[in-house]
């Protein structure tokens, strides 16, 4: 089978990094930054203040003192946090509303390409990924979102990323996160992993002829236009919890980033014991998810 071969690999020229001015959102806009460095992006830093009277009836005349004084204090910290971007172009935005409806409007008006957002570990992590706010954003976000979560610690930064691993399923109608970590692997010179893990709930290991094919298959979905530093690798590994393995193999390698595709219906699901949340709540590097496409049927 031969490599396919792609266009452009992709733009990241808006960057939206969401904060509530935590260590993990910290975390979260060095990690833009280092980003909006490569691909000469403008971070867009958004802060939400969520007040507890109706939206429609707020206004700059009608704000009580306390909010007034947590606008005061946000906008201080925004600005703050903005001056570590140094030379990064940004903008900074402090909203009042609700935090996933402001994200999707800000999304559209200023054509978001990535959204960021650091997690708070323990319960944080249930807030973030199992709350309404978070899975409102995942359902709704149309590009890419990277998700710094509560085990990621003492990690390289996008910047000096090493190894980039690429979870994969062969058989899935579209990789739309292969560009992504195509692309993110060639501008910071990283090795590349391909992984796929083959579910195999019985101890005997699946045909070598089998593996070949699946083998072959991964193989074949590196674009032929790939300016990679070295060639990719390809994995293909059993187990009875692909993301056990997925967790195992990202620690192996050591990963710096984690790339998955992930179904609109499925993500974030916490009742599922094979899923993003999951991988997301285990892993030790950032995970970056994006949506697969589904094809129409004719």
């Amino acid at each position: 089978m031969s490599a396919v071969t792609t266009g452009a690999r992709v733009s990241l020229r808006n960057i939206l990094v969401a904060t509530d001015f935590s260590e993990y959102s910290a975390k979260a806009l060095d990690y833009g930054a280092q980003i909006a460095q490569r691909y000469d992006s403008t971070i867009h830093l958004l802060h939400v203040i969520r007040p507890g009277i109706p939206n429609e009836l707020l206004s700059p005349q009608s704000l009580p003192d306390d909010i007034e004084r947590e606008k005061q204090a946000a906008e201080e910290q925004l600005q703050s946090w903005a001056q570590r971007l140094n030379e990064i172009q940004y903008k900074t935005w402090l909203k009042y509303g609700d935090v996933p409806e402001v994200v999707k409007t800000l999304m559209a008006v200023e054509n978001v390409d990535l959204i960021v957002l650091g997690t708070h570990g323990r319960s944080g992590l249930k807030k973030l990924v199992l709350g309404s706010v978070a899975q409102a954003i995942f359902r709704e976000a149309d590009c890419p979102v990277l998700t710094i979560g509560p085990k990621t610690h003492d990690i390289a930064l996008p910047g000096k990323l090493r190894n980039v691993l690429y979870a994969v399923d062969p058989l899935e109608e579209s990789h739309c996160a292969l560009d992504y970590a195509v692309s993110l692997a060639e501008k910071n010179g990283a090795t590349l992993t391909l992984l796929h893990v083959m579910a195999q709930d019985t101890p005997a290991r699946p045909s070598l002829e089998r593996e070949a094919e699946c083998r072959e298959l991964v193989a074949g979905l590196i674009p032929g236009d790939a300016q990679l530093a070295a060639a990719a690798n390809c994995r293909i590994e059993f187990s009875k919890s692909p993301t056990s393995m997925i967790i195992a193999v990202a620690h192996e390698l050591p990963a710096d980033l984690l790339v998955m595709d992930v179904r609109r219906e499925e993500a974030w699901t916490a009742h599922l014991p094979d899923n993003a949340y999951a991988v997301v709540a285990q892993a030790a590097c950032p995970v970056l998810t994006v949506h697969t496409v589904r094809k129409r049927e004719s």
